[in-house]
């Protein structure tokens, strides 16, 4: 439904507050934490995996902005509990904070991409994922002047201090920016049900049950569950290649160069996901943007690859320049997956399923995640340029799939907008002059998905016979 987008401006400020506060706060655990900060940080993924598909219930239980509310107090608390450090306290509520990510990263896109028009889609979810992006450059900050000041400091190790430290005060005014992050969630307009007179068919279906398990096997429509299961590959993607990002690409980076190319790679998602986000919504499509994607990201990882060759041989010195061009490129490259992955899954499906569809992109997006940080911890690239650049190679890979994937669901997403909008007419025996057009098709989909392309066309052509 399209209506005010005041929800999209409410939810971007509350992520960049509410995250710079959190980020800044992850550049300042692992002087506190030591190794156990690993831990920590595996159970949150974990939690936040395991609690995704219950996400439409918790959300049928609190309300929207109830579960947005809750979900931004759970980072304060986490937050919050580094100024006074007890270990189990903070393994504890690492859990609540995944419940939280959980929840925060499947209402926030669903109530974004239910409160905008489809033309406004794509920049609707840039904007929300460029100032989640932008979060990162004051705590990045924070990390390049710890390092200066006290080179290694930031390395952790296996020593944990516990209770008031000297940079207690800095936790509790970072819960407190965190405070003011949550409460300007409680500002957001949740709009209402969508109303269609008459229901549809397949509507009336849409509205028995909001399971996840319902939804991919087929319980809300087959066209549904193969769409679904067409954005797995990119919601995989989705956490893996930032998993990756913060797990894999430092590994054999000159540690003083860390902060400053995580600051090169925020700045270039801002820049990347705006006018992602813009040519989205023009004739050019999400699909066609996820391509360019693709090929930057073939690009980048070819770069990095070259880069870590390259700093191997030198005896660890690559070149701060070549590093900075490998983080632009990565960085470009991850804007257009992340910003046009929420836009895909919010077109291509209706308002009474985004929650569900998030939901399951939730949990698919966090099992990508922890699937890098053990692939990580278990094989460390540090071990070897060999090692360094097949995990690059493999994320590289399954972006093609997820690639792929998405352009069969935008294909399947236009039939489905096509075949609703005949049943409605027919039911109103109203004609139509406006007919559908697939989102983001472009000349390959014949040769990858000759069927659903087919049905798309067909689907398409009978819209505008019914509308003459």
């Amino acid at each position: 439904m399209a209506s005010s987008e005041r929800n999209v401006y409410v939810l971007s400020a509350s992520l960049f507050v509410l995250f710079a506060g959190y980020n800044t706060s992850q550049e300042l655990a692992p002087k506190l934490l030591g190794n156990s900060g690993r831990v920590i940080v595996a159970v949150f993924y974990c939690s936040a995996t395991v609690v995704g598909p219950l996400v439409p219930l918790v959300v049928r239980a609190l309300g929207k902005r109830a579960a947005l509310f809750a979900s931004g107090l759970a980072y304060v608390a986490y937050v919050g509990s580094l100024a006074y450090l007890l270990l189990p306290l903070s393994v504890a509520l690492s859990v609540v904070l995944g419940v939280a990510a959980a929840v925060l990263f499947t209402v926030g896109p669903a109530e974004v991409n239910c409160c905008v028009a489809p033309e406004r889609r794509g920049w609707a979810n840039s904007l929300t994922w460029a100032s989640l992006r932008m979060s990162a450059v004051p705590g990045n900050l924070v990390a390049l002047w710890l390092l200066k000041d006290e080179p290694g400091s930031s390395g952790g190790g296996d020593a944990i201090r516990r209770g008031w430290t000297g940079s207690s005060p800095v936790f509790v005014a970072l819960s407190v920016l965190c405070l003011l992050g949550a409460f300007f969630l409680l500002l957001m307009r949740i709009q209402p049900a969508p109303a269609l007179t008459p229901d549809s068919a397949a509507d009336q279906q849409e509205k028995k049950t909001d399971s996840l398990v319902t939804l991919l096997s087929g319980g809300l429509g087959a066209r549904n569950a193969t769409t679904i299961r067409s954005l797995l590959p990119l919601c995989f993607f989705s956490g893996l290649n930032i998993g990756l990002i913060y797990g894999c690409l430092p590994a054999l980076m000159p540690v003083l160069e860390v902060p400053k190319v995580y600051i090169v790679i925020a700045a270039a998602e801002v820049m990347g996901s705006v006018v992602a986000g813009r040519l989205a919504d023009t004739s050019f499509g999400s699909g066609a943007v996820l391509w360019t994607s693709l090929v930057i990201e073939a690009v980048a990882v070819l770069c990095v690859c070259f880069v870590a060759s390259h700093t191997h041989d030198s005896g660890g010195d690559g070149g701060s320049g070549w590093w900075y061009a490998a983080a632009a490129l990565l960085g470009l490259a991850d804007a257009g997956f992340q910003s046009q992955a929420y836009t895909v899954t919010g077109a291509c499906f209706p308002d009474a399923l985004k929650v569900n569809a998030f939901a399951v992109f939730g949990v698919l997006q966090h099992l990508g995640l922890a699937a890098a940080w053990v692939a990580v911890s278990i094989w460390p690239p540090s071990s070897s340029v060999a090692a360094y650049c097949a995990y690059w190679l493999g994320c590289g890979a399954i972006a093609v799939a997820a690639v792929v994937g998405a352009q069969r669901a935008l294909l399947l997403s236009a039939g489905r907008s096509v075949s609703l909008l005949d049943d409605n007419q027919q039911a109103l025996q109203q004609p139509t002059s406006r007919s559908p057009v697939a989102p983001g098709a472009s000349l390959c989909d014949k040769v990858l998905f000759p069927a659903e392309h087919t049905a798309a066309t067909a689907a398409v052509a009978r819209g505008q016979q019914a509308g003459t």
